[in-house]
């Protein structure tokens, strides 16, 4: 029994709440938000719709920079991304997209371009493949052999089908009377990348080659520069990637020693923009065979040997052609090393022919013509043996200026009646 003063400190505390309902004491789960389905695969042959058309000018500059103003940067996150599978025109060679062959002049780069185009149009086997492919259409970009005399032969004795191999009329196109003569020409990078890639895909083409890439990039571009060689290039290697197509530029090797990676002429960003660079050297152990290897591969580690060819000339016409007989040990790299070391010992007994020409040049005279003969050396013929194209371009090479260096050779300009002429002259050491 609780005392009083127990019963009022109870008093004291208030009265707990009221029982709920039974029908409140259990209620139905929410039902889960539906679940966002994950978007399937493209398949194989799934191509981008285009984007629509910008609207067309002409615009002022006023115009231009209201609508920079007015842009809005558009993004999209990786769930919004449809993966597309990564086609490829040569497995673990060539996937699609733009792609450089880099060689030193001379070592057959078109002889190889050819080929593989002779075995697109056949849906042969390439070089180290087993499996065929249906056959495709090739669009060949050339501005410099005559192709009744030299690409129709060599592209012959590969076996390709002439059907399916397009050439560049450049006879029409320099001469055509319905294009104005400051329009005409060979089309140019990147102003003239949409109507190359109409042209192909109204031939209905999968490879495209450009034979020397170099010729149709516009001179507004300068491909030393990083930023105005990508601008030149990536709008086009982004358009042929999309249209599921490949396109392979061909350019020569620097004289400077790099890395194999970055021996191709022009800035890196050449390099940067394409997926796969592939290069072709001369067998240090035989002088008909050229070996063919991946310094750069986007889709996975470039192969560490390379693919073998033997240089043949028994066309009617005498032109030369490839044929591949196997695969060699010798990296792309170390295959690039060996060339620079070959064209070292080249440079060096160039070297010792011009300084023992001039030496004899200069006996009894004072000044030699700038592009004159030699005593029994032409400076021409020596600046194309040490891998020059233009008298001019050896003059201001490095050959010549250490030539000149040991000589205590100068340039100078002496007029001679109303025209300055240049001249090699001798000056006291």
């Amino acid at each position: 029994m609780l005392s009083p003063g127990v019963k009022e400190n109870l008093h004291a505390f208030p009265a707990p709440p009221p029982a709920p309902p039974d029908d409140l004491l259990y209620r139905e789960p929410l039902p889960e938000p539906p679940r966002e389905q994950p978007t399937p695969d493209p398949p194989v042959d799934w191509v981008p719709e285009p984007p629509p058309e910008p609207p067309q000018g002409p615009f002022n500059d006023t115009e231009l920079q209201d609508a920079r103003d007015h842009r809005t940067l558009h993004c999209r996150s990786i769930a919004e991304i449809r993966t597309r599978p990564v086609g490829w025109l040569w497995p673990r060679w060539l996937p699609h997209g733009f792609a450089w062959l880099e060689g030193d002049p001379g070592v057959n780069k078109s002889m190889l371009a050819i080929l593989l185009s002779a075995l697109s149009t056949t849906g042969r086997a390439f070089p180290g493949d087993t499996q065929g492919r249906s056959p495709m259409n090739v669009l060949y970009l050339t501005s410099g052999e005559d192709p009744d005399e030299v690409i129709r032969e060599r592209f012959l004795r590969a076996k390709g089908d002439p059907q399916r191999m397009f050439l560049l009329d450049v006879r029409r196109i320099m001469t055509d009377p319905k294009v104005p003569k400051q329009a005409q020409g060979l089309p140019v990078l990147p102003d003239d990348a949409a109507l190359i890639m109409d042209t192909a895909r109204g031939l209905k083409v999968s490879l495209i080659i450009l034979d020397v890439a170099y010729s149709f990039v516009s001179t507004k571009h300068d491909i030393s520069s990083d930023h105005s060689l990508r601008a030149a290039l990536e709008p086009f290697a982004r358009t042929v990637a999309d249209a599921g197509m490949t396109a392979l530029g061909l350019r020569h090797l620097t004289k400077a020693r790099q890395q194999a990676q970055h021996a191709g002429i022009g800035a890196v960003a050449g390099t940067a923009v394409a997926r796969a660079v592939l290069v072709l050297n001369k067998d240090p152990k035989s002088s008909s065979t050229r070996l063919l290897g991946c310094t750069k591969l986007s889709y996975g580690a470039p192969h560490e040997g390379s693919l073998a060819f033997e240089v043949e000339a028994e066309g009617p016409l005498g032109a030369a052609w490839l044929s591949y007989s196997g695969t060699s040990e010798i990296s792309a790299s170390r295959a690039t090393r060996l060339a620079r070391d070959e064209r070292a010992s080249e440079s060096e007994r160039v070297f010792a022919q011009l300084c023992t020409a001039f030496e004899g040049a200069f006996k009894g005279q004072e000044r030699i013509p700038l592009r004159g003969p030699v005593k029994e050396t032409n400076v021409d013929s020596l600046a194309t043996k040490a891998g020059y194209v233009a008298t001019e371009d050896f003059n201001r090479s490095r050959l010549a200026r250490r030539v000149k260096t040991t000589l205590h050779i100068e340039a100078k300009q002496i007029k001679e009646g109303k025209t300055p002429k240049w001249y090699w002259v001798r000056v006291a050491e």
